[in-house]
């Protein structure tokens, strides 16, 4: 982004330099010298600030040409390395049923790959119809959500039963964009009840 700055700013001096002495082929030089009675030190003051000002335009349309193929370069870079990130989420409860959930994501090759605990009463979660994990941004707002179906046809649920108690784990993927996943920040456990 330096770069950038540095290069407009280049950029403006030297345009600002040939508004004020411009840049001329030499033959037209003899012309203005012959009309105007400009003397030789200020044509060779008139010329070298014209070069200046070329050199100031040339060197800022360089710098703005390396600031875009760096910038360029580090978001290639940040999206090389996103493409292996594991994030843990951390755990949430659901305030109505009281099941707990602890969730883990991984983003590769333009898959989210999530792996979800809960835990709650046998009884209670029996009654779910299926669970659904919002992720949302830092300021809360929904990004996207998945729905998953506490079915026996779900091949991606396991369940172990203790004492009155269940544990689901789920293990699954889908399809998600990279800008998507760059901008979770945390989740919220929601259910849907039968």
């Amino acid at each position: 982004m330096i770069y950038s700055i540095l290069g407009l700013i280049l950029d403006l001096i030297g345009v600002l330099l040939l508004f004020k002495y411009g840049i001329l082929p030499d033959k037209l030089w003899q012309h203005i010298l012959m009309d105007n009675g400009i003397s030789e030190k200020n044509e060779r003051k008139h010329k070298l600030w014209s070069k200046i000002a070329i050199a100031f335009v040339s060197i800022g349309f360089l710098l703005q040409l390396t600031g875009s193929i760096i910038q360029s370069h580090y978001s290639d870079t940040i999206i090389k390395n996103i493409d292996s990130e594991t994030i843990n989420l951390g755990t949430d409860k659901n305030q109505t049923t009281n099941i707990t959930g602890t969730l883990k994501i991984k983003f590769e090759n333009n898959k989210l790959y999530y792996q979800i605990q809960l835990k709650g009463s046998l009884k209670k979660i029996s009654l779910i119809d299926s669970f659904v994990i919002n992720f949302e941004d830092k300021d809360g707002f929904n990004i996207s959500e998945i729905k998953i179906p506490n079915s026996n046809d779900n091949n991606d649920l396991s369940t172990l039963i203790e004492n009155g108690n269940a544990i689901l784990h789920i293990k699954s993927d889908l399809n998600f964009e990279s800008k998507d996943f760059q901008t979770i920040k945390k989740w919220k456990l929601t259910v849907i009840q039968k």
